[in-house]
This record gives C-alpha cells, sequence and structure tokens, in this order.
C-alpha cells in the first residue's frame, strides 16, 4: 500500500503494538479515547468527568518526564483544539511530536530515550 494511503487507524495500531515491544522497562504508554460520536448524554458525561477536547493519541511517560504523541496520516490535519491544547501542553513543559508514520515514531522515540536500542 502506498504510504499517503495508510490511515490514521492504522498507523496507531502500528504504533501499539510497536510501543509494546520497544519501549525502556519502567515506560508506560496510554491512550485516552476521545476520538468518536457519542450521544449527548456520554458526550455530557466524558466532558464532566474531564475528557480535554484536542488531547493527543498517545502519552508516555517516563522518569517524571510526560511525552505526547499526536497520529495524522500525510493528509491528515490539526484541528483548531488539537493546535490550541498541544501550544497549551508545550507551553505546560511537556513534549509534544506530531507523527506521520511508524518510522515518525520510532525517530521520535529514539530521540527521547524512550526505546532499547542495538
Amino acid at each position: 500500500m502506498k504510504p499517503d494511503l495508510i490511515s490514521e487507524r492504522r498507523i496507531h495500531a502500528a504504533t501499539v503494538d510497536y510501543l509494546k515491544l520497544a519501549l525502556r522497562p519502567g515506560v508506560v504508554f496510554h491512550h485516552s479515547p476521545n476520538e468518536g460520536r457519542r450521544g449527548w448524554k456520554a458526550q455530557r458525561d466524558v466532558k464532566s468527568h474531564g475528557v480535554h477536547a484536542g488531547w493527543p493519541d498517545l502519552e508516555i511517560l517516563h522518569n517524571g518526564k510526560t511525552y505526547f504523541i499526536e497520529l495524522k496520516s500525510l493528509k491528515g490535519r490539526l484541528t483548531a483544539r488539537q493546535k490550541l491544547c498541544h501550544e497549551q501542553l508545550i507551553h505546560a513543559g511537556f513534549y509534544v511530536k506530531i507523527c506521520r508514520s511508524l518510522d515518525d515514531v520510532v525517530v521520535c522515540c529514539r530521540n527521547w530515550g524512550l526505546i532499547n536500542t542495538v
């Protein structure tokens, strides 16, 4: 399949499989399922529980630091809420990176020192 035809969903699944195998001991990652459509009651409930619009796809925690990865296809664009959320996270001192392929994720995690290298 051509790289520009790989969906964000497939990039996300491949990234999760990779992180499960490659992260160093003591590194934890998490996905907050903010995406998707919900009825108004469910939407009200997630908002009242602190769901933050635009939150990045993955959070990675290690040695007291938090790293965020936003996954996008090659043609995917950030929403205004995602841009604002990312700016707020960066301003708060966190690391935020947009990755458009599994290769991007590998390079990012390597640069952050989160994966085992041989």
